[in-house]
């Protein structure tokens, strides 16, 4: 009987070991983003959204607007890289730039034209994607994209007098059904109009709030010394796409990670096993 236990202990630490190291994969499997080892795949991957492409590719077709430089390499189609800017993008997107009465300067305009093209066509967001959870149009966002110090200035000066009613314009919004019966339409909350106040006082007069608070976190301004990203760069044809560096070396930091993360498990469960196999093996060296 007393060999018998001793089996059966030796069998459940290694069972439970084994659980553990199991775990840790099945709760990858469900996060695509999480069983990403591949620095190639993550520099050049698109986000799970509704408009978004499975795979980034060339869009011959995206000939005009402000999303034109992501042509050679884009994760949205020409169809919805055209639409962003252009006078039917507040028809069909159902996305009001003039929430407060009055469309925004278009100078400021073209600032968030060059941010909504990022979102929908950049191929360089991986090592920032998120999963998320509660959305019908998407399963991930960008989240903490390093975004140039001069790049925030400037975006920020350019729409600071203009008008809006919420600084965070991806939650703070209410949706209501448009009169053709289309789909929904952002609009300010509770209290309509009377809520707009320009950008710089919505934000204190802070560009660096603005930049991180506007699109719900999507960036994070660091210093143009360091590795960060530029909005404006995609209204120019054929110009280098100047994030690929950044996300390049984000993508080799992160893969790096996980590599490390995964051996700790393994380490972890290893040790864990050998430990306890040799506290069996005393007992049954005791026990006869």
């Amino acid at each position: 009987p007393r060999q018998s236990i001793l089996l059966l202990m030796l069998q459940l630490i290694a069972s439970s070991s084994t659980k553990t190291a199991r775990q840790s994969n099945n709760n990858s499997r469900s996060n695509r983003l999480a069983t990403i080892n591949d620095a190639n795949q993550l520099a050049n991957l698109c986000m799970m959204g509704r408009l978004h492409k499975a795979e980034p590719g060339p869009e011959p077709g995206l000939t005009t607007g402000p999303c034109i430089g992501y042509s050679d390499n884009s994760c949205c189609t020409a169809e919805v890289g055209s639409l962003l800017g252009s006078d039917d993008e507040f028809a069909q997107a159902a996305f009001r730039l003039d929430h407060c009465g009055r469309r925004l300067s278009a100078e400021c305009e073209k600032w968030f034209e060059c941010s909504r093209c990022l979102y929908e066509c950049s191929p360089n967001l991986g090592p920032w994607l998120v999963k998320v959870s509660g959305y019908s149009w998407r399963t991930e966002r960008a989240y903490g994209v390093p975004l140039c110090h001069s790049q925030c200035q400037a975006w920020y000066a350019a729409c600071a007098a203009d008008l809006s009613c919420v600084p965070n314009w991806s939650s703070g919004f209410r949706w209501i059904r448009q009169a053709n019966g289309s789909g929904y339409v952002n609009v300010c909350p509770d209290g309509g109009l009377a809520q707009c106040r320009s950008i710089a006082q919505l934000h204190n007069h802070k560009a660096e709030q603005f930049c991180e608070t506007v699109w719900d976190g999507e960036f994070k301004v660091v210093p143009d010394g360091s590795p960060c990203f530029q909005l404006d760069w995609s209204t120019a044809t054929r110009k280098a796409n100047p994030n690929l560096a950044v996300t390049w070396a984000a993508s080799r930091e992160k893969v790096a990670a996980f590599y490390y993360s995964h051996a700790s498990v393994l380490k972890t469960a290893s040790s864990v096993l050998f430990g306890c196999a040799l506290l069996v093996l005393r007992l049954c060296f005791v026990a006869f």
